[in-house]
């Protein structure tokens, strides 16, 4: 630090800051920023989150894959079949949410005890309805999904047609005129195998079901064993349905949540207490 330098009236002329501290104090306003930011968008969020809805999962499960047709034979699945995709479903686990995973807990192997606490989406009349969900069985090769939302309730039921990013499922629409209560969010999702391809389904990953015989009648040379599975042209997926209030009225704006009032008053207090020392 270098001595004060006094102007003509003989007040001191603040000496100017140095990098080091013009470094410190922009690291302390983007770090201000970025934690308004996230706290802002948690208290505006309308998905709340609870502790969690328990399921229990076993050992079994089967697997699904999608197959070009030249990997088939008289008899079934070549048992040296390839694929383009395959997802494996644990028996208990959920194939399709309707909330982001962590709203779900594999409670098989946890204490006794165990206290649903579900998420739930909360909105005003005003809002954009916005829901998240996640797929846990996802075939990127299908050649077309159908992804539909369906909201119900209080004798309302309307379709939307999502999105998706990879996995994550996604609605971001007007609100309908719905009238204040509580409703049901549930998700649908629908993959086509495509032209040269079905999606075939493993229905249990321990046990094997071939299928044997003469590809060719009366040749005892052609010999075979393949997987004898169930073919469809399509898979579908559900989720369970999911808890939808709607609040009466608009949402209050600019209005300052506590938690953006607190970091305001931080932020200036920092910033005052910053240039004293100066």
């Amino acid at each position: 630090m270098v001595a004060n330098e006094y102007n003509e009236g003989g007040r001191a002329v603040p000496e100017s800051l140095t990098n080091d501290e013009v470094f410190q104090m922009n690291r302390m306003f983007s770090l201000l920023l970025v934690s308004l930011l996230f706290i802002s968008s948690i208290a505006d969020a309308a998905l709340i989150r609870g502790g969690g809805n328990g399921n229990e999962s076993s050992s079994d499960a089967q697997t699904f894959y999608r197959i070009a047709d030249d990997q088939v034979d008289a008899l079934g699945v070549k048992t040296n079949f390839t694929w383009t995709d395959s997802e494996t479903l644990v028996s208990g686990n959920i194939p399709l949410f309707a909330v982001p995973t962590f709203c779900y807990i594999d409670i098989t192997f946890q204490p006794p005890g165990f206290v649903n606490d579900p998420c739930y989406y909360q909105f005003f009349q005003n809002e954009l309805l916005q829901f998240e969900g996640y797929m846990a069985m996802f075939f990127p090769s299908a050649t077309q999904m159908d992804l539909v939302w369906t909201l119900t309730g209080a004798g309302f039921s309307q379709s939307f047609v999502g999105s998706n990013l990879d996995r994550t499922a996604l609605l971001d629409t007007l609100m309908p005129a719905l009238d204040a209560g509580e409703y049901q969010i549930s998700l649908m999702v629908k993959f086509y195998a495509g032209a040269g391809y079905q999606f075939y389904r493993d229905p249990s990953a321990h046990n094997n079901d071939l299928n044997c015989g003469e590809l060719i009648a009366g040749d005892d040379t052609s010999f075979s064993c393949s997987n004898n599975w169930e073919a469809s042209d399509f898979l579908t997926f559900h989720s369970y349905s999911e808890r939808v209030l709607i609040l009466a009225g608009n949402k209050p704006l600019d209005i300052p949540t506590p938690s953006t009032a607190v970091l305001l008053l931080l932020g200036g207090g920092l910033l005052r207490r910053c240039l004293r020392k100066q």
